[in-house]
């Protein structure tokens, strides 16, 4: 630490200006939490996400953020990757905990389009690689999307030769390797944002 550094710091401690509110201050980029992530208007809706994600991140050391906001848009409503504006169809926006929970072998049943499930399994990669193993999904194109996408499905069904054989032929999967994709991809992915700040 510089001279400098330390007599701000002690002009500061003399002007009863409590130090470490102001160290966070600096460390949030000068950015305030009263007045911004204590109201609902600024933080809950959809299109607020980013500032919600912020708050959360910043400020629920002093606001409970997620609390504001979980009777307007609970949290297992919201998307696990930050929502985006991007709207192909491998857009990430549809893959919430509250959806996850949902995808079971009674799910797999009651989709009479098959191929709608493997797009749904798309998305889940997705998600994976940018939620769990930090890839930036949301910097892809829709091509780029659907061959990465593709590619980490064609690498999970591995060793499941019927599943291959079926995807080559109509690109659609027996269910019992779809409900094995999904309870992968979901424990996965739940794993994490179970142990994260984002859950309430």
């Amino acid at each position: 630490m510089t001279k400098k550094f330390i007599f701000i710091m002690l002009i500061l401690h003399f002007f009863s200006i409590p130090t470490h509110a102001f160290l966070g201050y600096i460390l949030r980029g000068f950015k305030h939490c009263t007045g911004v992530c204590d109201k609902a208007e600024n933080i809950c809706a959809i299109e607020k996400d980013a500032d919600f994600r912020w708050c959360v991140q910043n400020c629920s050391h002093k606001i409970d953020v997620k609390g504001i906001c979980e009777g307007i848009f609970p949290a297992k409503l919201r998307p696990i990757l930050p929502f985006e504006n991007f709207s192909g169809a491998m857009n990430t926006n549809q893959v919430t905990p509250f959806a996850l929970d949902a995808l079971d072998k009674q799910f797999i049943m009651q989709t009479t389009d098959r191929r709608r499930l493997v797009g749904t399994v798309f998305r889940l990669f997705l998600v994976k690689a940018q939620y769990v193993d930090n890839t930036n999904v949301s910097k892809l194109t829709q091509s780029e999307r659907e061959s990465l996408a593709k590619k980490l499905f064609m690498e999970a069904l591995k060793g499941d030769t019927a599943a291959l054989a079926s995807y080559t032929s109509n690109d659609m999967i027996p269910d019992a390797s779809m409900e094995r994709l999904f309870s992968f991809l979901k424990n996965a992915i739940l794993a994490k944002w179970n142990n994260s700040g984002m859950r309430k």
